[in-house]
C-alpha cells in the first residue's frame, strides 16, 4: 500500500474541528460518505471538493480548487494570487453557500494552500 500526495490551492475551510462532524463517531462520519465519493475525486480550477485527513481525522477542508498537482511531486506550476479581497469574492460566497447548504455551518473562507495524503 502506498501514499499519494496531492498539492491543492482552494478558497475554503476546515470544518472538521466544529461540532457538526464528529469523526470518532462511526455513524457520524457515515452520513457525510455520499458528500465525500461525490466531492472528494480529483477536480479542476472552479469544481468543489473536500479533502479530509483519513488518516488522523484532523481536518475536513471544503472549498474551491483554485490549483491542483495530482502528481505530488511536480509541485505547482508559477501562480501568483492577488491578495486583493474584491479578485475572490465570488468564489467566496460560493464556498460559503456551499457548506451552509450542505452542512448548515457558516464560516468565512480563506485561502488554503496544503499537501493532502490519500
Amino acid at each position: 500500500m502506498g501514499v499519494d500526495t496531492h498539492n491543492y490551492i482552494i478558497i475554503g475551510a476546515n470544518i472538521g474541528d466544529l461540532a457538526v462532524l464528529n469523526f470518532e463517531d462511526d455513524d457520524e462520519y457515515e452520513k457525510t460518505e455520499e458528500y465525500r465519493d461525490r466531492y472528494s475525486k480529483q477536480k479542476q480550477p472552479g469544481d468543489m471538493i473536500y479533502l479530509d485527513d483519513c488518516y488522523g481525522g484532523k481536518y475536513f477542508y471544503v472549498g474551491e480548487v483554485i490549483q491542483a498537482d495530482y502528481e505530488g511531486y511536480n509541485g505547482f506550476t508559477p501562480m501568483e494570487i492577488d491578495t486583493d479581497e474584491d479578485k475572490f469574492a465570488e468564489s467566496k460566497i460560493k464556498v460559503k453557500n456551499f457548506i451552509l447548504e450542505k452542512f448548515n455551518v457558516e464560516i468565512n473562507p480563506k485561502i488554503v494552500v496544503m499537501t493532502h495524503y490519500t
